[in-house]
């Protein structure tokens, strides 16, 4: 369906099938140890137990994401502006420094620690198993689209040349059931819309992010510190009351994070609701420009209002932009 090579298939089976047969035990035994017995969470067995199940996972990732040995480098070349193959480097390299501190947090005596941030990883990793699977499968679903439609438009044009013919040929008598014959078209996944890919990709990764920030809260609660260096206070009215609340570095970041997913919100969603649009028949080509641009108007005056708001200014005073 998502027309992977063979080899990676292949090799997906063969390392996935040595991470059950090893992993899976290894799992089980470390987390009996830790959970279920309090009192031996610093014994030398639960350390080595949590160790061998921390490498067994870096080695099943090490033959996947080497940069110039892993299974999936045929991917990075195949598709050099994909994010995986601009990040394949770094996420290598912070995978070995995720590893290097669980291993030493282990030895350090950190033992819980290193077993919750173990657990993390674990299910991030599910999650990133997820997402590549619901992007494969939304990319499947564009090109069946756009071929459905390419369909279309060729049927539509051969009984356009049958119109003409049996115009040209009037003298003629028209067979009523003349068999209509055409080659399905081609159509690659290079030929699907670069803003739709890009969109999706985009939204993978804003859904990516939020997930993670589940899973990691305990070691991201450590940024909250960000939330006391104050930029600039503003004053609100509160039931008659002037309140003044202060802008923190983590609002300024924030607002920037909005203001960066609503610029590239309003550049590639039109693409992606033209595609669902198409799906209508009856929905001429002027009332799809018409939702599609309301809906971009939409998206930048909501994006604006969050950012300004997270900045301090008063709706009252926003209410002409609108």
């Amino acid at each position: 369906h998502f027309k992977w090579s063979d080899d990676i298939v292949n090799g997906l089976r063969r390392n996935i099938l040595g991470l059950q047969v090893t992993f899976l035990p290894l799992l089980f035994i470390t987390s009996v140890l830790i959970f279920k017995n309090e009192n031996m969470i610093n014994a030398g067995l639960v350390r080595l137990s949590l160790i061998v199940t921390i490498l067994v996972i870096t080695v099943f990732f090490y033959h996947l994401i080497n940069p110039k040995t892993g299974l999936l480098n045929s991917v990075a070349i195949k598709k050099p502006d994909s994010i995986f193959a601009r990040f394949q480097t770094l996420i290598f390299i912070i995978g070995l420094l995720i590893v290097l501190v669980l291993i030493s947090l282990t030895f350090t005596g950190y033992v819980y620690t290193a077993a919750y941030m173990t657990k993390s990883l674990i299910y991030t990793i599910w999650l990133i198993f997820t997402l590549v699977f619901l992007q494969q499968m939304t990319i499947r679903w564009l090109l069946l689209v756009q071929r459905r439609y390419a369909l279309a438009r060729a049927y539509e044009k051969h009984q356009e040349r049958i119109q003409k013919k049996i115009q040209a040929n009037d003298s003629e008598k028209a067979d009523p059931e003349f068999a209509i014959e055409f080659e399905e078209p081609e159509i690659d996944m290079v030929s699907l819309s670069a803003d739709s890919i890009k969109l999706v990709n985009m939204m993978l990764i804003i859904f990516a992010l939020t997930l993670l920030s589940i899973i990691w809260a305990e070691v991201l609660s450590t940024l909250v510190f960000f939330d006391k260096f104050i930029l600039w206070h503003h004053t609100i009215i509160v039931d008659g009351t002037e309140q003044s609340l202060p802008v923190t570095i983590w609002d300024l970041g924030l607002a920037i994070l909005v203001m960066i997913f609503t610029i590239i919100s309003a550049k590639r969603l039109p693409a992606i609701i033209e595609i669902i649009l198409l799906q209508s028949s009856s929905m001429n080509l002027g009332s799809r420009y018409t939702i599609t641009t309301l809906v971009n108007y939409s998206i930048i005056g909501l994006g604006i209002f969050a950012v300004v708001n997270l900045l301090g200014a008063e709706w009252a005073r926003l209410k002409w932009l609108f």
